[in-house]
């Protein structure tokens, strides 16, 4: 045969076929309407099922982001914590530093006085012995801090202020001073106090 009469004959097959297919495709909600439904309903769930995933992954964005908060928060305190323990060494340096200047100013004072050493000594040696007992306390709370808080907030002070912390506190607060300190920083408060 030739390949003329071949594709005549094709042509003829096929030729009807496509604009069946398509008319079918069309006509097939009418034809068949029980099945048509029952895929249009498949169709439906797939959609929620599709909506249920995406749901679950808009929880799980939650979820992280409601642990981030929370780590937020949490992070939060204990830099508030920290605050605040640095606000009490520093009104206690204050404090320290203006009772200073208040006895510097009576010695002066007093100098040209002389009218009682004594009763002047006395009066300074019990403010003197209150101030370091105010100091002490003030330095056992800020020592209690754990060792990850204490240690940016000792690194950050100067040195006088290490070497009083250090004749201030108990051999336990001591430690755990040098312990939380840089090397560099410990064995210069170290040459600095012996």
């Amino acid at each position: 045969m030739n390949t003329k009469k071949l594709l005549k004959i094709l042509g003829f097959i096929i030729g009807p076929l496509i604009p069946l297919t398509i008319a079918m495709y069309f006509l097939f909600p009418y034809l068949n309407e029980e099945k048509y439904e029952e895929i249009a309903k498949t169709d439906d769930y797939a959609d929620v099922i599709a909506d249920d995933e995406m749901i679950d992954a808009i929880g799980a964005d939650f979820e992280t982001i409601k642990e981030q908060v929370v780590a937020f928060r949490k992070d939060n305190r204990n830099l508030q914590m920290t605050l605040d323990s640095l606000r009490m060494v520093n009104d206690s340096l204050k404090k320290a530093l203006a009772s200073t200047k208040s006895e510097m100013e009576k010695l002066s004072g007093t100098q040209g006085q002389n009218e009682d050493p004594e009763t002047e000594a006395a009066l300074a040696e019990t403010t003197r012995e209150e101030e370091e007992e105010e100091f002490k306390e003030n330095i056992k709370s800020f020592l209690s801090l754990d060792d990850e808080n204490l240690a940016p907030i000792i690194n950050q002070l100067s040195d006088d202020q290490l070497v009083r912390l250090y004749k201030g506190g108990s051999s336990l607060h001591r430690k755990k001073l040098l312990r939380t300190l840089e090397s560099k920083r410990a064995a210069q408060l170290m040459t600095e106090v012996m």
